[in-house]
């Protein structure tokens, strides 16, 4: 349930944020994985984790505001799917925490297919309520779809596989999982003709430098 809200907050805000923005705002859930993992597992909490969480900030913040300091907006002047994404990064560090928890009682495959299963249900629940129509036929029209869904069940897979190993942490795997936005913020230039990529690229370095600091 956790999941699928942080997912329909996802999919309402990214429809409208440009691609670039919406990768580098994602990178916020960095934050509250440390915070959640801090207080609820009792992860260590030192110096270095907080100047890496002061730089991860710094470069969120750095990617919303203008020459001018004036908030960046987006296409229609709206900040409330800005909020959007916060809510879902939010709900999303909140399921990792639940991933690492359950990890110490199932194993990492098992945990995959309940998640799975319940997450079809809810959505087969939400399409029934908003009475929406399947169209089968968009599946060989546009192959990227089967390359998605793929990609997450791999990831998802490598995601569990790591939260059963007990080395690891809510916040290191966390962390390590922002470095993705330089492919969010390349493919928004290269296929959504995006602007202003060199400052993106510069706030993403900013947020990256302050992942390797705090995960030394």
């Amino acid at each position: 349930l956790i999941i699928f809200i942080a997912w329909m907050c996802a999919f309402s805000a990214i429809t409208k944020l440009p691609i670039g923005l919406y990768g580098i705002m994602d990178m916020s859930r960095v934050i509250f994985a440390t915070l959640l993992g801090t207080v609820v597992l009792n992860e260590t909490f030192t110096l270095r984790t907080a100047a890496g969480l002061a730089a991860v900030l710094a470069g969120l913040l750095l990617v919303n505001t203008q020459k001018h300091g004036s908030a960046l907006k987006t296409e229609n002047g709206s900040g409330r799917f800005i909020v959007l994404t916060l809510i879902s990064c939010f709900l999303s560090a909140c399921s990792e925490l639940l991933d690492k928890v359950l990890m110490s009682s199932l194993e990492s495959g098992q945990l995959q297919f309940w998640y799975m299963l319940f997450l079809t249900a809810l959505y087969l629940g939400y399409m029934l309520a908003k009475r929406m129509k399947i169209d089968f036929k968009v599946i060989f029209k546009n192959y990227w779809i089967i390359i998605l869904s793929l990609l997450f069940v791999a990831g998802d897979r490598a995601l569990f596989i790591a939260c059963a190993d007990e080395s690891s942490s809510v916040t290191a795997i966390t962390l390590i999982k922002q470095c993705s936005v330089i492919v969010t913020i390349i493919g928004g230039r290269v296929f959504f003709k995006e602007t202003g990529t060199a400052k993106k690229l510069i706030c993403a370095a900013v947020v990256i430098a302050g992942i390797m600091l705090a995960l030394t």
